[in-house]
């Protein structure tokens, strides 16, 4: 969550999308899909979140690892883009291991693939 709430004002979705579910496994996707979801609950009981937002959490069973990785990750940044919208506070999230945070910038990973595909004369 700390990289989500560090890189969400400054990136697109799809470039979190894919930096998020391209870096961190389907157990560290799902466990902070679930800890985000539990935050919410939290708020939404104490009147912090505004009754339009009816966000719930659903578990996705995908047969594919990856597909899985990502719709979730889609499903964290639809709460998380909500939450931001209607400011509703959260907390600070930290790393507690921080060789798990993603080395990639959203969006710098696609331009960069790029460069390789023009520079190899390919589109």
């Amino acid at each position: 969550m700390r990289y989500v709430q560090n890189k969400y004002a400054s990136s697109t979705k799809t470039g979190l999308i894919t930096a998020v579910s391209g870096f961190y496994s389907v157990d560290e996707i799902t466990a902070a899909k679930s800890l985000l979801y539990d935050i919410f609950d939290k708020l939404r009981a104490a009147g912090a979140v505004p009754s339009k937002l009816k966000h719930r959490c659903i578990n996705r069973k995908q047969v594919d690892e990856m597909q899985k990785r990502r719709v979730d990750t889609e499903d964290i940044l639809a709460l998380f883009g909500d939450l931001d919208i209607n400011k509703v506070p959260l907390p600070v999230f930290v790393a507690a291991d921080l060789q798990r945070i993603s080395p990639f910038s959203p969006d710098v990973n696609g331009f960069q693939c790029q460069q390789v595909a023009v520079a190899d004369g390919g589109a």
